[in-house]
Order: structure tokens, then sequence, then C-alpha cells
């Protein structure tokens, strides 16, 4: 990634970032920019390297090569208490012998704050987030969304220069999740610091929204870049489908016959085609015919699962009928090394 004074001096940048766990390398030249006030989504599945990549970034590993930088100042050989980059995780670790306020008051007082100014800014941070109510309880007490929204008024009140989030969503109701978001994208917009949030659910990043810039990161490497909008209307790789699960049923080799069947004609060169699921449509005349045989849950809801042959597909379907017949109102093609065509 070429470096001008223009391109970072509101950007946190990562270049050529490789980590290894005895001798496999776990990331594998990795380069990402993140502007102030923004959240780049890391997506990919369990075991991909996000919290490596993460942990990397906040200096709580040591990278075998790369280059990170903050405002074009490099910090790849700080150590983590001089890069003040603040890595937020669930459940959000607290002093359990400690109520909430003392909490915020122990990140206050490391500030260099002193007593009253302390307990004043910890007074405004706790209504600011919505957690007065909260000062005097014990960690112990806390819902794990309570201390989701805790972690964040901590946070906010460490002032980092960068915020790493680890799957902020873990153990919580959508509703929390879906709080706990909006309370994310106002802190880092609010704090005009850059971000990356990483997760494994694509319905998380899609809580953070939709017009969010993500990677898909895979084996290591950043396989794909797009906003999450894009992965999830035209996913840029067949693995980002499958590592993602983006109703990877409906991926299918456009030699199968079903491919065919469903009406689906991709350019020569083409190897796979992707039907979203809201692109499938009963259509009493052409398509193939199909057996609804339940349901699934994906990033965007329900879907009734077909079976087609000995496949199934994924569909937004409103109909109560046991057999239809369906046919491909849309799809992406996909050349033979998986890349969007």
């Amino acid at each position: 990634m070429g470096e001008s004074n223009e391109a970072c001096a509101n950007a946190l940048t990562i270049e050529d970032l490789s980590v290894s766990y005895g001798g496999r390398k776990v990331i594998d030249g990795v380069s990402l920019r993140v502007r102030g006030g923004e959240i780049y989504v890391l997506l990919g599945k369990n075991g991909a390297g996000k919290s490596t990549l993460l942990r990397a970034v906040a200096g709580l590993l040591r990278a075998e090569r790369g280059r990170i930088s903050l405002y074009c100042v490099d910090y790849s050989r700080l150590e983590t208490w001089e890069r003040r980059f603040a890595l937020f995780v669930s459940p959000y670790p607290l002093v359990r012998a400690k109520s909430v306020r003392d909490n915020m008051l122990l990140v206050a007082r490391l500030r260099g704050l002193g007593e009253g100014e302390a307990r004043k800014e910890v007074e405004a941070v706790a209504e600011k987030f919505g957690v007065t109510h909260l000062l005097e309880r014990g960690a112990g007490e806390l819902s794990m969304g309570e201390r989701q929204k805790v972690g964040l008024a901590i946070t906010a009140l460490s002032k980092p220069r960068v915020l790493l989030v680890d799957e902020p969503f873990n153990h919580l109701t959508r509703e929390w999740a879906m709080e706990v978001a909006r309370e994310l994208r106002g802190l880092v917009k609010e704090l005009g610091i850059p971000a990356i949030a990483a997760t494994p659910r694509l319905d998380d990043a899609i809580m953070l929204g939709l017009d969010l810039r993500a990677g898909v990161l895979y084996e290591g490497k950043i396989l794909a870049e797009d906003f999450v909008e894009g992965l999830l209307r035209r996913p840029p790789h067949v693995k980002a489908i499958s590592s993602l699960d983006i109703y990877s049923n409906n991926l299918l080799d456009v030699g199968d016959g079903i491919a065919s069947h469903l009406g689906v004609s991709c350019k020569e060169g083409s190897r796979y085609a992707w039907v979203p699921p809201w692109n499938i449509d009963v259509d009493g005349q052409r398509g193939v015919e199909a057996e609804v045989e339940g349901f699934a849950s994906g990033p965007l809801g329900v879907t009734t699962v077909l079976k087609v042959g000995e496949r199934r597909l994924e569909a937004f379907l409103d109909n109560a009928r046991r057999k239809v017949r369906v046919a491909a109102a849309g799809y992406v093609c996909y050349n033979e090394e998986g890349r969007r065509a």
C-alpha cells in the first residue's frame, strides 16, 4: 500500500502485516486503511485470524513483518501502553471486586485525572451512556448487555486513539446487540477515531451498518473488500459465500442441470452462479419443480428451504403450497478462480 501524507493523515494504516504461531502463518501480508470516525468491519469464520490481527495492531502480539501507523506516525515498535489502542471484547473485562463506579474511576485515574475531575467525568460519561443507575452495582451484578454498555462508557472515558472491537455482540440478545451497535457507532463518530470491528457473522455486520466498509479475512489474507451491503447483495468471491454462509446453499455450479433449469445463463468462462434467496420466484410456467422442506434463518431473516432434486435452496417465498415451481429472477456469476465475473 503506497503511503502518502494525504492518505495517512487521518487514518490507521496497516501495511503488509504478518503474524505466525508455532511456525504457522496466521496473518499473511494484510494491508488496510481505516479513516478517523470510521468503523471497518472485519469478517471471517472462526479461526480465520481476526482476533490475532486485532491483538497485533493493539501491540499485544509482536508482528514478524509489517507496519502499523496512525496519522502518518509509525506505531509498530511502540509498547501496548504507549499506543493507547483500546481492545473491546465480549464480555467486557471488569474488576469483579469493584463497583462500576470504581472500575470507571480506575480508568480515569490512569489517564492522570485528579480525584475531583475523575469523579466529575465519570458522572458525565455514565449519564451519556445511560449507565448512571448501574454505578453502585458490582461487576457480577450486571447482565451481559449492561456489561457491554458499561464497557463502552469505560472505553469512551479512556480516550483511546484507536478502537479494536472483537465480536461485541457475543452472548447478547438481539435487542441488546442493536443498542450496543448504536452506541458503538455513536462513540466512534464522537471520538473521531479509526475503529475495526471483527465478527464471524454477517448479521452482526448488518446491525453495525450496511454502509460500512468491510473486508473478508480468509486463511490469513484479506480475500475481498466491499461495503457490507455489497458483500450481502453481490458477494465478491465464492469463498466469501461459503466462509460467511451467505446463503451458501444457493451457490451452484453452472454445469449443474439445476442451474440451467432455474434459468441461470452466465457468460462463457463462468464456473459458479449464486442465486440470492430474494431472486428465487414462484413461476407456474418456467423453472423447476421444488418441494418445500422447512425453514432456516439467515442474515436477513427466515427463509424457506426448498428441495430441488438432491439439492437444497433457500428462498423468501410467501407461498403455503407444499410443491412449487421456481425460477431465478437474478443471479451473480463467478469465474474459475471464484471471483465475481
